[in-house]
């Protein structure tokens, strides 16, 4: 068996301190060491002024899926969405 030199990056996304994770002997410190740590956003449901964006981004994203044409949603669907009480990170579903 021979060996080979690999470059990987590995994405990991967890709402756990790592840290506390490998003083626990839960999670290897050779993984952590090297890595980048950013805190993720906020949820969806605390970022409600992000929700008129996020649907026009949406909106684009089903008419290049799709192939039809959608202008957006009307004003009371739009605060229907805003109002709505979203789970956590929902921010990140695709459709």
């Amino acid at each position: 068996m021979s060996s080979r030199k690999a470059n990987a990056r590995i994405h990991r996304r967890d709402n756990r301190d790592l840290r506390k994770l490998i003083d626990a002997g839960l999670f290897r410190r050779i993984c952590f060491t090297g890595s980048t740590c950013f805190p993720l956003p906020a949820a969806l449901a605390e970022r409600k002024d992000d929700i008129p964006c996020l649907h026009i981004t949406s909106c684009a994203n089903f008419c290049r899926k799709t192939g039809k044409r959608i202008k957006g949603f009307t004003d009371d669907a739009l605060e229907t969405l805003v109002n709505y009480e979203w789970p956590a990170m929902s921010a990140n579903s695709r459709t």
